[in-house]
């Protein structure tokens, strides 16, 4: 459902079941829609709101979730539970979801620029553009992986530079052209966007 259409499902459900409604269980993925919007709209105090990003499809999102004040204990774990199914749940905050917006839902989209810029590059110097798209995907996923069992970028940005060598002259030319700085403009953007669509 498009959160446009809330207002008018949730009037309806309002005028004909309004009792019933304060023991509903409300999750939500409806972009801009608060738990207060929930709260007021249908008596309930059992709201979850959750953020994943489109790699949901292959159960590897990262989903951002914010619970109502009252939420009760056992509807906070079968929400983690259910978040877990399809990624990363991270717990957050309400007033943080428009940062994991940015960060995660939007940011899947920075990625796939990335890997497409990536592969042009391939092209550019003479491989075909699905070996170099698959060549682009491993570097990323192999990227990703050491990340994980050694920590963070910068450091493994350090192990990969050799003094005078290609890897630093390649650095060099993203940060002339501002690229750290680009991409957290990017998600500070998203973030900005998703913060004005709150209520």
């Amino acid at each position: 459902m498009k959160p446009q259409s809330l207002d008018s499902l949730t009037a309806g459900l309002k005028g004909e079941a309004e009792e019933e409604l304060k023991n509903f269980r409300i999750l939500s993925i409806a972009a801009g829609k608060n738990i207060d919007y929930f709260i007021a709209r249908l008596g309930t105090t059992q709201v979850v709101r959750y953020m994943p990003n489109i790699a949901a499809t292959v159960g590897r999102s990262v989903v951002g979730i914010a619970f109502s004040p009252d939420c009760s204990k056992e509807y906070r774990a079968a929400a983690l539970d259910i978040a877990g199914s399809i990624g990363l749940a991270v717990e957050l905050p309400e007033h943080l979801i428009p940062s994991i917006t940015g960060l995660s839902g939007s940011g899947i989209a920075f990625v796939y620029s990335f890997l497409h810029a990536m592969t042009l590059g391939g092209v550019s110097q003479g491989i075909d553009y699905s070996k170099s798209l698959e060549i682009a995907v491993e570097t990323l996923r192999g990227a990703a992986d050491m990340v994980s069992a050694f920590g963070g970028p910068a450091e493994l940005i350090t192990r990969v530079c050799s003094p005078a060598g290609t890897t630093i002259e390649g650095i060099k030319v993203l940060e002339d052209g501002r690229f750290t700085a680009v991409v957290m403009d990017a998600i500070e953007a998203a973030a900005r966007k998703a913060a004005l669509m709150e209520g």
